[in-house]
């Protein structure tokens, strides 16, 4: 994971990929085990992120 924010990023003022590990670490132990969590090695702002959140709603959706 590559960050949450504009400042969360290589550079950032906030930048802390450790606190980032923390976060997954916490969200994969907190949730059901049905529950898919994909952790992709990009920033949230980054069209390749925006692709796969498409692609799984995308999955998700009933047809």
């Amino acid at each position: 994971m590559e960050g949450f924010s504009h400042q969360d990023r290589a550079g950032g003022l906030i930048e802390d990929p450790a606190l980032r590990q923390v976060f997954l670490d916490r969200v994969l132990k907190s949730l059901r085990q049905d529950i898919v969590v994909t952790a992709l090695d990009a920033h949230i702002s980054v069209s390749e992120t925006t692709r796969e959140i498409i692609e799984t709603l995308d999955d998700l959706a009933p047809r």
